[in-house]
């Protein structure tokens, strides 16, 4: 802080300040500007050498600060942010715009190449191969209790293989339940979905965003997936109460709530309804 005086400006408030103002402002080098972007551009050339690449300049001086860095199991910096891509049936995919801020069912868009290339294991495999390699292996992974493990006797609900591969290579029917390219309606988007949101205890955030949200990121991101397609999280949950409830556990890696009947789709009166999400090989 500099203060000046002279008897020139005695009286003169006006005067004095622009004198300052001037001052403080020559203080301030030309070149400042400049400098300050070839140290952070130095800064990034180093970063990057040792395998961190930042984008934003300026974030390098708030990494210079940091002490300790947290991240998951690939080496990630994340912001613990999930969302529901897409969604896959038995004969169809698809795919969600995860940008949306309207909540209209065309925001799910029947697109049967979205994601549809095979795991590395199984790229020369058709439908009928996989069906007749025979059910998954019933015995327990390596870690984990046998009792826990549960299996799938087939993929068809048959018992003769020959049959099972037949329907395997039957082509899906592309008319059900919209062609692609087209969106289906709201009705059939909460039949798909609602298992997700009624197997969940979370709390979606204020408008369907992210501020005041409460749960895991998997499961709200299931949450916003179906509010932002038009359908009304807290009425379905309301028409469905939760009477028991598995919670989820990494032993056996799902989780399941049962709901009172009658007020589910596609539920037998008098008959209670189960839903369960998770791993499905367990």
């Amino acid at each position: 802080t500099a203060f000046f005086y002279t008897d020139t400006y005695s009286g003169d408030a006006l005067g004095s300040v622009n004198i300052a103002l001037v001052t403080a402002v020559a203080m301030v080098p030309e070149g400042l500007e400049a400098i300050v972007t070839l140290t952070y551009s130095y800064a990034v050339k180093v970063m990057a050498s040792q395998n961190a690449i930042v984008r934003a300049l300026p974030a390098v001086e708030t990494l210079g600060s940091v002490t300790v860095i947290c991240s998951d199991k690939t080496g990630t910096l994340t912001q613990n942010i999930m969302s529901l891509t897409a969604f896959v049936t038995s004969n169809a995919r698809y795919k969600n715009n995860v940008d949306a801020t309207d909540r209209v069912p065309v925001n799910f868009v029947r697109d049967d190449t979205y994601l549809a290339s095979r795991a590395q294991h199984d790229m020369k495999k058709t439908g009928k191969d996989i069906v007749a390699d025979g059910p998954n292996n019933p015995a327990g992974r390596r870690g984990h209790n046998p009792s826990n493990h549960f299996t799938v006797d087939s993929l068809h609900a048959t018992d003769n293989p020959d049959e099972a591969a037949a329907n395997a290579a039957l082509p899906p029917d592309d008319g059900f339940p919209v062609k692609n390219g087209e969106s289906p309606s709201r009705e059939w988007i909460q039949s798909a979905l609602s298992c997700g949101v009624l197997c969940s205890k979370c709390v979606l955030g204020e408008g369907g965003g992210r501020a005041g949200e409460i749960g895991n990121p998997t499961e709200l991101s299931i949450l916003r997936a179906s509010y932002f397609a038009g359908i009304d999280i807290e009425e379905l949950k309301n028409d469905a109460p939760i009477v028991a409830e598995v919670p989820f556990s990494s032993d056996y890696k799902f989780m399941a709530t049962v709901h009172e009947p009658a007020k589910v789709d596609n539920c037998p009166d008098g008959k209670y309804v189960c839903f369960v999400k998770g791993a499905p090989d367990r």
